[in-house]
C-alpha cells in the first residue's frame, strides 16, 4: 500500500507507532521507548548522512592510497 501511494510514509510509519504503543510495557519496554521516535523520523536524512559517510571513508581511502 505505500509502495503503490495508496497511503502516505507518515500514515504508514504512524500507523505501526500506534500499535507499539498499545503492546505491554512491561513485556516490550524497548519498542515502547521507540515508538515516538519511530513515527517521526526522517530516514531520508538518515540516508543521506550514511551515503555521505561511506563517501567520505571512501575519498579518504582513495586519497591514502
Amino acid at each position: 500500500e505505500l509502495a503503490d501511494g495508496d497511503v502516505d510514509r507518515d500514515a504508514f510509519l504512524g500507523r505501526f507507532a500506534e500499535q507499539w504503543r498499545s503492546l505491554d510495557s512491561a513485556e516490550f519496554p524497548f519498542v515502547q521507548q521507540i515508538a515516538e521516535e519511530f513515527a517521526g523520523h526522517d530516514d531520508r536524512d538518515q540516508f543521506l548522512a550514511a551515503l555521505e559517510l561511506t563517501l567520505s571513508g571512501l575519498r579518504l581511502q582513495a586519497g591514502a592510497e
